[in-house]
């Protein structure tokens, strides 16, 4: 089977949308590429299905500046043209920013990505004083033994390799910028993060009055973090 033309694509996941599962999502870009008319390329065998995937599937409930996708047509198309046909038929929440060709055997996905940046706003759950007094006493930390969901179970693990910066946001005391690990290999997820914070502080979590976006997901490279595209 010939080889086809590979390209990543860059969008956002919005609020309004930030409900709309994985699984759901796919199936709205499934119909996006039908209708612009896009050379897709499909799999073979009884059920053929458009060569799509995400880079890394969003928790329901999080807003994202920075999604990736991977897809593969059955010819070249210039990039910003893939961004121009697709964007009439996504809902409002989704939206290409843009649309790069992807190097030979280079690829988007869990295995390739290695740290993402998340904002994690806790206006619901915290005044400012708390973050300002705890949050650099939180990373001082040696380890941060917190309960994790992993494939044996939730368990007890020290969550502190995975978090490789954290600080709040000088115009906006009550949101915090963090940098996590991300992929294959290490995965942090920021609702662990902030339980791990207020669980050393003694304070009361409330998952779901947290408000989470994630503004990048990044590679390594020469051990530097950059992002699978920053521009066209």
């Amino acid at each position: 089977m010939k080889n086809g033309i590979r390209y990543g694509l860059k969008f956002t996941k919005e609020d309004n949308i930030k409900f709309i599962g994985h699984l759901d999502l796919l199936k709205i870009f499934e119909r996006a590429f039908m209708r612009s008319n896009l050379p897709m390329k499909y799999s073979q065998g009884f059920n053929p299905h458009q060569l799509i995937s995400m880079a890394s599937p969003l928790s329901l409930g999080m807003t994202s500046a920075a999604e990736y996708a991977e897809v593969e047509f059955t010819e070249e198309v210039p990039a910003a043209e893939i961004r121009d046909r697709l964007n009439p038929y996504l809902p409002e929440g989704v939206k290409i920013l843009f649309a790069f060709r992807l190097a030979e055997g280079e690829k988007i996905g869990m295995g390739q990505m290695a740290a993402a940046l998340y904002t994690i706003d806790f206006r619901n759950l915290c005044s400012e004083e708390f973050l300002k007094e705890n949050l650099p006493k939180y990373m001082a930390l040696d380890e941060i033994i917190t309960e994790k969901k992993t494939k044996r179970g939730i368990k007890e693990t020290n969550i502190k390799p995975d978090i490789f910066e954290a600080r709040i946001q000088e115009d906006s005391p009550l949101k915090v910028d963090v940098l996590l690990a991300a992929g294959s290999k290490a995965n942090l997820k920021p609702e662990v993060f902030a339980r791990g914070l207020f669980k050393y502080f003694g304070e009361e979590f409330s998952p779901s009055k947290l408000l989470v976006e994630r503004r990048e997901i990044y590679r390594e490279k020469d051990d530097k973090f950059e992002p699978f595209k920053s521009g066209e």
